[in-house]
């Protein structure tokens, strides 16, 4: 095959033209236009989940959240791998400009997504929905909460398809346009005198959930079409076919039902079976909340576009090693963040509540440092995704789909006696086994290469010893006051900081992967990088 793209020696894509899809000046760009869109797009989101808990009733709020979780899991449960199969198969068949297969992938998702929406119609048809909540849903909600799924769903395989092509520009409009509009609407209606209630929330997020659709198959048109134009291609290593493609799809899918058993939205989907009101809307909250931070955090922010990068990285033939060194230096940047979250809500989870809902919830402060623990699970669930994918070995997801059933079983059976313990420990308990098996099973892989086991177990000592220090200094000082309780989290979230700091985290490959995104004019940044490497 004659080709204008050869692999250079340090395993990157050397073009012989600026426009290559995976060169890396193109990739630094879309990488900080995706973490700054994102960001901005994660606090207007967080500022949107403040109104709506401030504004709606403790019962309306409860029946918001019980059908955004019904939401988000019949993403999950209908979404058929396909996101996870654009990762892996569309970069390398793209390098190679398999149009023929391409075409042939992209109809295979068109039909698996209608598939799911006619399922979904069906289940909506013969009142799952009423399973899940006590309120009786009016036909405006239920067309309203039809809409908002369908034109989720299809983003959501559009979103694959502009990490992948490296369109996070295109992407980054898409979405600043949705939450965006969704807060603007909201706030002019609520300042017009229109009542807060579930159902008004759930009509603007189904309109800007389509305007958000609209928004980015336009922008993504001048993509697909210099794509599909484009002449250059080249050899990988590893071709994929697309005759792989369903048995991929069908594994992967078979894998994120058994996490879906037990994910955030069917523990709230099960909670919602046996909480009252009030706990419901506290746990709900504090879910919430935490997905909304979440969502800004490295993992979630830099993983779903960096998979398609690694993919087509191993198709050129590049080292395990530069591999895995991306992934490893994400999870340590999520890791601190989320134990620095575990921290300050462990310190001052109470005042946290009462400044961002409202008092009522103020009891229920303890589910904020539990559930930010098992964040950092949840990003180190994804990292064994991305190994198993790259090798076609999902066995393990497969035979670990009993955990994710009985996590949810015990909640449902235990959860009349203990109550948001049941809610609390089950899950926590599953991943953590989770993440132990797959320890074992991906030690060569994950190990010292993509989680960096040594570092991980100082940070989480660390983060124990100092929030143990910052409950007794709270206690030793009478901080009674929210300020106080603020104060002293802000006290212990920087001492963490400084004392990673000191450990000097980055090993050597890590380094490489910070200064490769760090412009060489920044020299005091690049510094402190080459500072902070053992």
């Amino acid at each position: 095959m004659n080709s204008h793209t050869q692999v250079s020696a340090d395993g990157s894509l050397a073009s012989g033209r600026q426009d290559g899809i995976y060169v890396w000046p193109r990739l630094r760009r879309a990488l900080c236009v995706h973490v700054t869109a994102r960001t901005g797009s994660l606090i207007l989101g967080f500022g949107f989940q403040i109104l709506v808990v401030k504004k709606l009733p403790v019962g309306d709020y409860a029946a918001y959240a019980v059908l955004l979780a019904a939401l988000m899991f019949a993403q999950n449960i209908l979404s058929f791998g396909i996101d996870r199969t654009v990762y892996r198969f569309v970069p390398d068949l793209t390098l190679r400009r398999e149009r023929g297969q391409l075409l042939a992938l992209y109809l295979g998702i068109g039909v698996a997504r209608v598939a799911g929406i006619a399922l979904f119609l069906i289940a909506i048809e013969y009142g799952v929905l009423d399973w899940f909540t006590s309120e009786r849903l009016t036909s405006t909600t239920r067309v309203a909460f039809t809409v908002w799924y369908i034109a989720n769903s299809i983003f959501g395989d559009a979103d694959a398809l502009a990490q992948t092509w490296v369109a996070h520009t295109r992407l980054a409009i898409a979405t600043t346009v949705e939450v965006v509009s969704r807060f603007a609407a909201l706030v002019l209606l609520i300042a017009t005198g229109h009542a807060a209630t579930a159902e008004l929330v759930i009509v603007i997020s189904a309109a800007t959930a389509v305007l958000a659709l609209a928004s980015l198959v336009v922008l993504l048109v001048p993509t697909v079409t210099a794509l599909w134009r484009s002449q250059v291609a080249a050899d990988t290593n590893m071709p994929v076919d697309v005759k792989q493609a369903p048995r991929f799809a069908a594994t992967i899918y078979l894998c994120l039902f058994a996490w879906a058993l037990s994910n955030p939205s069917v523990v709230r989907l099960v909670a919602a079976t046996g909480l009252d009101v009030l706990s419901l809307a506290g746990f709900s909250f504090a879910q919430s909340l935490l997905g909304s931070l979440q969502r800004g955090l490295p993992g979630t922010l830099v993983l779903p576009g960096l998979e398609p990068v690694v993919m087509a990285n191993m198709a050129r033939g590049v080292s395990r090693d530069k591999l895995f060194a991306p992934l490893s230096l994400v999870y340590k940047l999520d890791l601190v963040c989320s134990l620095a979250l575990v921290t300050a809500t462990s310190v001052a989870g109470g005042a946290i509540v009462r400044i961002l809902a409202t008092p009522a919830y103020a009891e229920y402060f303890y589910v904020l440092p539990v559930l930010a623990g098992m964040m950092a699970i949840n990003t180190a669930y994804r990292i064994f995704e991305i190994v198993g994918n790259m090798n076609f070995n999902q066995k393990v997801f497969l035979l670990l789909s009993p955990l994710g059933l009985a996590s949810a079983s015990a909640i449902y059976v235990t959860l009349g006696k203990y109550g948001m313990w049941s809610v609390l420990a089950f899950p926590l308990i599953e991943s953590a086994a989770r993440f132990c098996i797959f320890l074992v099973v991906y030690r060569k892989d994950v190990v010292g290469r993509a989680i960096d086991l040594v570092r991980m177990a100082e940070f989480v000592l660390i983060s124990l010893l100092i929030t143990l220090v910052g409950l007794g200094a709270k206690e030793l000082i009478g901080a009674a006051s929210d300020r106080a309780a603020l104060a002293v989290a802000a006290g212990c979230v920087a001492a963490l900081i400084g004392t990673i700091l000191l450990l000097r985290p980055i090993r050597p490959a890590e380094r490489e992967v910070a200064l490769s995104v760090i412009p060489k004019s920044w020299s005091r940044p690049r510094t402190v990088v080459v500072w902070l490497t053992r």
